[in-house]
């Protein structure tokens, strides 16, 4: 950065010294215009201003080219920067999706070896066009998913007992 710092001060100086030649240039175009100098002073004036210009001008070209070279290099350094702190980061999360798929695994293995296998069913809705008549009914088929294999429906003194279909098994926690 110190290199910058002195690069960019003799850019100002070249600026300082690019700005007083010009006006040393324009004073002596207005002193040979108004008195008539057109001779061979003024033209050496000319000549050697132009050339002073021309070598500022190569100097500051060179002043650009440096100062390119290092805002690449400070960017080349930020960029590898980062991607160390990416890397370090994708590490430290890898390492908590390992430590998280651990712990779940855990818990399952806990839930499953503490768990009970039910066999569950759906019920039929209704009698199924069953209507023996009675004195009072109880209606236990209504559709609802139950451990039971078979669901009862009552017009006393009659009984019905109807099959469940099988929905298949579910692991229920203890």
């Amino acid at each position: 950065m110190a290199g910058l710092h002195t690069l960019r001060s003799e850019l100002a100086q070249a600026k300082e010294r690019i700005l007083k030649i010009e006006t040393y240039f324009k004073v002596a175009f207005a002193v040979a215009a108004i008195f008539g100098l057109a001779g061979a002073f003024g033209a050496s004036i000319i000549s050697s201003i132009k050339s002073e210009i021309a070598v500022l001008s190569a100097d500051k070209d060179k002043l650009a080219e440096v100062i390119g070279e290092i805002k690449r290099d400070a960017v080349n350094a930020i960029v590898t920067s980062e991607k160390e702190s990416l890397a370090k980061i994708s590490s430290a999360r890898n390492g908590a999706i390992s430590r998280i798929d651990g712990e779940v695994s855990e818990e399952i293995s806990n839930f499953l070896s503490n768990s009970e296998v039910v066999t569950l069913y759906k019920c039929p809705v209704g009698t199924g066009g069953w209507t023996p008549g009675g004195a009072w009914g109880s209606y236990g088929c209504q559709g609802q998913i139950s451990t039971h294999s078979q669901c009862t429906n009552i017009e006393h003194p009659n009984v019905q007992n109807r099959d469940c279909n099988e929905l298949g098994t579910f692991k229920l926690a203890r």
